[in-house]
Parts: structure tokens; sequence; C-alpha cells
């Protein structure tokens, strides 16, 4: 597999780099990583105008690494065994208080809620999607941990969820729409410094403006 090359928007504002910049997180020999796009991505006519950071991930059957489908991982916390998994453009706002979730080196979900303050704007990466931690004996907890960077977080109807897992967050039940689908909204960057209870998440669409069209979300994967 070649590494790829993403053409760079007019004033160069991301990057592509090889997979060595990023083959420190994965040491494992088995799994190669391409970096496809790093940095700021304006599309200012789509009013477009956020960080992105999009790699791609390549796992032999020799490594140690699991690989499991989503929908197996996380049924344990849904009323509904049958999960629909689904990205548009016009389902990728968030809200706070909205509830979201992702699956990570845990290997089972973990549920936190958008921030009050939905998005948050970096230096040198804007529109940051905030969510906050669920809650355990009164404690906020964090919603990502180390080598969580990457994974898809979707926005989840409250309808959807049992009530051992509503009971832990502090979500906006005016949100709830009785929607069946499992939204995608963006992927796991990192937390900031000092806060690991906060989880900073870049957006879906700017990932996938960037990548172009060749890349589309599969529902059913």
């Amino acid at each position: 597999m070649d590494t790829r090359v993403v053409v760079l928007d007019e004033n160069k504002k991301y990057v592509a780099l090889d997979r060595e910049d990023l083959k420190k997180f994965i040491p494992d020999e088995n799994v190669r990583v391409e970096r496809l796009a790093y940095g700021t991505f304006e599309k200012l006519d789509e009013g477009i105008d956020a960080f992105v950071d999009v790699a791609l991930i390549q796992i032999d059957p020799k490594s140690n690494q699991s690989v499991k489908n989503i929908s197996e991982r996380a049924k344990k916390a849904f009323k509904q065994q049958s999960l629909q998994f689904h990205y548009s453009e016009i389902d990728d706002a968030v809200y706070p208080g909205d509830i979201v979730f992702h699956i990570g080196t845990s290997c089972q979900p973990t549920f936190g809620t958008i921030g009050e303050n939905s998005h948050v704007n970096l230096l040198d990466a804007p529109g940051l999607i905030n969510v906050v931690g669920a809650l355990k004996d009164g404690e906020r907890q964090p919603f990502s941990s180390n080598g969580d960077s990457g994974a898809l977080v979707f926005k989840v109807d409250p309808c959807l969820l049992n009530d051992e897992v509503l009971s832990t967050l502090e979500y906006d039940s005016d949100t709830e729409s009785e929607s069946p689908l499992l939204k995608l909204i963006g992927m796991v960057h990192g937390s900031p410094r000092g806060d690991e209870t906060a989880t900073y998440c870049t957006q879906i669409t700017p990932n996938m403006k960037a990548l172009g069209d060749e890349y589309t979300f599969c529902p059913n994967q």
C-alpha cells in the first residue's frame, strides 16, 4: 500500500505526511499507517474552517491488534440489538447535551455528552468538537484515553440506550427524537492538557471533504 498524496488547497493549509510520522504511535510491525490529511482545511463557500487529521491504518492478520465489528462491541449498551450506523452532512451537527459514544482501546463503547461550549478553537486547530465524559460515583470520567485518537464518534438518541448508561450522563432530554440511527459526527483527536475528562474531536464532514470523493462512510462496517 503506497502512501497517498493529498492535493493541498490553494492556501496550502493542510499537508499529507508519510506513515513514518505515525509509526512511533503504533510500533506493531504488522500495522501500517498512512497519514492522509493534517491541518486546517478551509472551504469558505461551504462554511468550513476546521482542523482535520486523518490516517489510514491497514492491519495485517498477523498483528496482535484486536479487530472486531463495531456493532458487536456496542450492543450491550443499547436496548435494541440491530444498530444502524449513518453519515450525512445534514445530520452531523452537534449541540450541548447531545449524547455521543466511541469505541477505542478499551474495546467497549465509551459515552459522553457534548459540552456547554460545543466547539472550541485552538491555535492552528479551529472547530474542534468538545466532549465531556460520563459520571461515575459523582466523578467525571475521561471520554478517551491514550490510543483512542482516530476512533469514530457517533451521536446517539437517548431512546436507544439502556437505563444504566443514561444514569451516568448529563444529557439534554429535549434532544430526544426517537431516531434509530447512530450518526457519525467526528473522530477522537485528544484531550486538553490538564483535563483528561474532556476530549476534543475533529468534525467528520471537513475530514471527508479534505480526503475527496474517493472516500465514503460504509454504514455496515
